[in-house]
């Protein structure tokens, strides 16, 4: 019905305009060359172009030039094969799901921020707080603490000495054989009781930063400048610094009855004066190494014990009671020998004593929270956490009988014991020598 109509409407249109029927005609849509939409102009010329945007896209622009080139966002950054666009500061670069990502740090650098913008930007053989690996803060506790290839060194401010990487105080008290050694605050050494061989006459106006009294008539100390330094007997060279370790750097020395030993900055053992005691070789050297890759020492009267870098006890010398080959397998913190029994503090602070048991010189307290242990008679003392002293062993004269206080160090002799105070002031108990 509606076609019908439309075509009547036609017809009628083109009867109104006067002319032949053109909806008649297959030409009737034929439009006059003068008409908008013609393809010509009325004056005869060309047509206007058709709207670029309207054509096919022909791959080129409409001046003739190149085609712009796709954008470079959505071009892979990398791929397994090429990663020539990756760059990241002391680290290599890898490709992963075609984006640059962080490869492998370059020697002695670490990515210790954890970002990949910035490569891998601590380096670690300097960086007091990234020495050796991200994290590793080097201890500044009174000291002035650096990094050096990797490693931390801690240079201890006056009035302190360097022990387990750590700056402690220099006011040390070390109780001998019927006598006593301290240092003073402004580091010389002052020692009381019997003066046998000059054991207690230390050098004149020269700063030390230790100092322990022997097992008989000698003392060491290490010098403010790190070299070490006897006195007393020397009947055997004990008090002989070698010629070769003059001029080096000591962590420890201790004195023994006949012998002498020191630990090195180089974590090298070494030995002096009747070496025979702690050898069986034949004739036994002057100067005996037991190698490095040790961390602490403690000399006996006739032996040595150390605990090496994997915190396991070693000894040699006398084995008498088995106070050299006694121990556990256990891991120890330190290590403290004595006349026939031995002593360790384990990691978890607790306390193992091997050796004579005469007077019970092994029955330690079986609690753990001790931070020092020390032995040189026929008893043994250790302090707490909390800086209380215990003693064990034989109490003649109140030996094992500490006054109450809060100590910093303690150390036992033959007959007695001291021990430094945290104020400073020094405690002794037992057959105390009077003072010079």
């Amino acid at each position: 019905m509606s076609f019908i109509a439309r075509s009547t409407w036609v017809a009628v249109v083109g009867l109104v305009w006067g002319g032949a029927m053109a909806g008649c005609s297959s030409e009737s849509s034929t439009l006059p060359e003068d008409h908008p939409d013609s393809g010509e102009r009325p004056d005869g010329g060309p047509g206007p172009e058709p709207d670029a945007g309207s054509r096919p896209d022909s791959g080129e622009r409409p001046d003739g030039g190149p085609e712009p080139e796709p954008d470079a966002g959505s071009r892979p950054e990398c791929t397994t094969a090429d990663t020539s666009r990756c760059s990241y500061d002391h680290a290599t670069a890898t490709c992963v799901a075609d984006k640059c990502a962080l490869g492998q740090c370059t020697a002695d650098y670490g990515n210790c921020n954890g970002r990949a913008e910035d490569g891998c930007e601590q380096p670690l053989l300097s960086n007091v707080a990234h020495c050796g690996q991200c994290g590793n803060v080097c201890p500044s506790d009174n000291g002035r603490a650096s990094c050096v290839k990797g490693s931390c060194e801690i240079a201890c401010d006056p009035g302190y000495r360097k022990k387990d990487g750590h700056c402690v105080s220099a006011q040390t008290v070390s109780a001998g054989i019927d006598y006593t050694c301290s240092i003073r605050p402004n580091g010389t050494v002052s020692c009381w009781g019997d003066d046998t061989r000059g054991r207690a006459t230390p050098p004149e106006n020269v700063p030390f930063i230790d100092v322990t009294a022997g097992a008989s008539d000698h003392t060491c100390g290490i010098r403010a400048d790190g070299t070490a330094a006897c006195w007393g007997s020397n009947e055997y060279q004990e008090s002989t610094i070698p010629a070769s370790l003059r001029d080096r750097i000591f962590l420890e020395i201790e004195p023994g009855l006949r012998i002498t030993c020191g630990l090195l900055d180089t974590t090298e053992l070494v030995c002096w004066g009747l070496t025979s005691e702690l050898t069986a070789s034949s004739p036994p050297p002057a100067l005996l190494s037991f190698g490095t890759g040790f961390t602490q020492i403690s000399v006996g009267v006739d032996y040595v014990c150390a605990v090496d870098v994997n915190q396991h006890v070693q000894c040699a010398g006398n084995n008498m009671y088995k106070k050299v080959s006694g121990h556990s397998d256990a891991l120890f913190a330190s290590v403290a020998a004595g006349w026939n029994h031995t002593c360790g503090l384990h990691l978890d602070g607790s306390v193992e004593c091997w050796g004579d048991n005469q007077w019970h010189q092994l029955d330690a307290p079986k609690a753990a929270g001790f931070k020092e242990v020390s032995n040189r008679g026929n008893f043994s003392c250790a302090r707490r956490e909390n800086g209380s002293v215990t003693c064990w062993g034989y109490d003649k004269n109140g030996r094992t009988s500490p006054p109450p206080g809060i100590y910093q160090q303690v150390s036992t002799g033959g007959n007695h014991a001291c021990g430094m105070l945290v104020s400073g002031q020094i405690a002794c108990w037992g057959d105390t020598p009077p003072a010079l």
